[in-house]
């Protein structure tokens, strides 16, 4: 699977808003009761997530992510630095618990 295709698995998830679906970036707001569909794409292509970890992330990695806000407890962070291609996905569930906003970029 491919970043293009990893898209156009997530938009199958019913999503209750799409925000941005670019050739690097895509954002979209999912009730969380999809939040198991989601993660088992999201698994399939990435493996687990990254965070949340007892371990600290590496500069890089926060680097990478700091243009789509960073990260922080309560939300979950997949990674996958290839050699050419860097792509990462963050769930972040609001407080109201009824959703979350996924945001998957490649750089």
């Amino acid at each position: 699977m491919d970043f293009n295709q990893l898209k156009n698995q997530v938009k199958k998830v019913d999503l209750v808003m799409l925000r941005s679906d670019d050739a690097d970036y895509f954002e979209g707001v999912f009730s969380t009761e999809r939040t198991t569909v989601l993660t088992e794409i999201l698994n399939e292509f990435f493996g687990a997530p990254i965070w949340p970890s007892q371990k600290s992330l590496s500069v890089k990695v926060q680097e990478v992510i700091e243009d789509a806000g960073g990260i922080m407890e309560g939300q979950t962070l997949y990674f996958s630095d290839g050699e050419d291609k860097t792509v990462f996905a963050m769930i972040w569930p609001w407080r109201n618990g009824k959703l979350s906003t996924l945001k998957i970029a490649i750089k």
